[in-house]
C-alpha cells in the first residue's frame, strides 16, 4: 500500500521503526518531502482550514523536532485530498 504526497507515491511508512522524535532532515526523508517544504509549512500554519505541514515541536532556542505520531497524523489527514 502506498500514500500519495505532493504528487509522489511513498511506500508505506514503518512508523514503529522510527525514533519518537525526528529532526527536520529526518522528517523530510521519512515523508519524502524537501526540508524547505517543512520549513515553509511551519511558517504558513493553517491555510484553508487545514495545516500545510505536520506539527513541529520547538525543543530549544533554535531546534525544531517532529514527533512521529504528529507525522503519522498529518499523513492520515491528507487521505482524500487530490491536490496537496
Amino acid at each position: 500500500m502506498s500514500n500519495r504526497l505532493n504528487g509522489a507515491h511513498l511506500p508505506a511508512i514503518d512508523w514503529k521503526a522510527l525514533p519518537p522524535l525526528l529532526d527536520t532532515k529526518e522528517a523530510a526523508k521519512a515523508l519524502n518531502v524537501s526540508v524547505s517544504f517543512l520549513v515553509k509549512s511551519r511558517c504558513e500554519g493553517v491555510v484553508g482550514g487545514r495545516t500545510m505541514g505536520p506539527q513541529a515541536v520547538k525543543t530549544g532556542r533554535r531546534r525544531v523536532m517532529y514527533r512521529v505520531s504528529d507525522l503519522q497524523a498529518w499523513v492520515e489527514s491528507l487521505k482524500g485530498y487530490q491536490n496537496i
